[in-house]
């Protein structure tokens, strides 16, 4: 019947012409093609890439399976590493589908492979007064208070943080242009600059040029922890995004100051402190 001609079609369009090419080949025409559509991916997929080389880089791309595929991932034994890693791969394997270098199949050898269960995401915060002794150690590295400002009074990621300039703070209207933010995603934001970080921006204000270097962040919680302050993992962010919202009431907003969507507001950061403890985190 009719299905059979359905059943057909599909069959024939599994088995059109495509390249079979190694490995590195398909890895280095996936990053020229998002690279000259104007898509930055060569920091975030880099990783994974190199370590895919390392282990399919002798093989033909189409001769890849599932049960290989599996093997690898499950090297990984933190459940979010692996979830990346499986995420950019199906990325990867689909992209090859569409462009040529896999059959015109449904589904790809890596859309089989299974997902990692992660445990719950933990939020991290600091009180006020924990960021007061944060503030007050860095009355001895004064190069690192801007940085400080920005994670904790702006809510900046740590990638975010290392890559700012001054040129995109505007303290005459008290905003700031992220200026490493990823182009077209929630990322690419203007920012409130509240009182209290202009306070301390102003008083190590440049016209220009990075705000911090590259590891501004990472020391700053060196000294920290090395002076006994316990400090959770991205505590500076999350503490910024758990008092935000908070002091506003507005999910909405945050997320837009924060780059990220209402759904992670929701889920991570309402109701973990009350609008006192705000207005304290946001005076200190």
């Amino acid at each position: 019947g009719d299905q059979t001609i359905l059943a057909a079609k599909e069959f024939a369009n599994t088995i059109k012409p495509y390249t079979s090419a190694p490995t590195p080949e398909v890895l280095n025409a996936f990053i020229g093609a998002k690279q000259n559509a104007g898509i930055k991916i060569k920091t975030t997929y880099k990783n994974t890439f190199v370590l895919f080389a390392e282990a399919f880089g002798k093989f033909k791309f189409d001769s890849l399976k599932t049960s290989q595929l599996q093997y690898w991932l499950d090297q990984f034994n933190n459940p979010a590493t692996r979830n990346t890693h499986r995420r950019r791969i199906v990325t990867l394997f689909r992209w090859s589908r569409k462009n040529g270098y896999l059959p015109k199949a449904a589904q790809t050898e890596a859309e089989d492979t299974e997902r990692a269960k992660e445990p719950p995401y933990n939020i991290g915060i600091i009180d006020a007064e924990t960021f007061k002794d944060c503030i007050n150690k860095m009355s001895d590295h004064p190069h690192y208070v801007s940085a400080l400002a920005l994670a904790t009074f702006c809510g900046l990621r740590r990638s975010e943080v290392h890559g700012q300039d001054w040129k995109d703070i505007h303290l005459d209207r008290n905003l700031l242009r992220v200026t490493v933010a990823k182009s077209g995603t929630a990322q690419n934001r203007l920012v409130p600059i509240c009182d209290r970080a202009a306070f301390y921006l102003q008083q190590h204000r440049v016209k220009s040029g990075p705000v911090c270097d590259n590891l501004a962040i990472d020391r700053i919680r060196d000294i920290c922890i090395t002076a006994g302050i316990e400090l959770p993992n991205n505590c500076f962010r999350h503490s910024f995004i758990s008092y935000r919202v908070a002091q506003t009431g507005d999910v909405a907003g945050t997320s837009l100051e924060a780059g990220n969507s209402p759904a992670i507001i929701h889920k991570h950061y309402r109701e973990l402190v009350t609008k006192e403890q705000a207005v304290e985190w946001f005076s200190v």
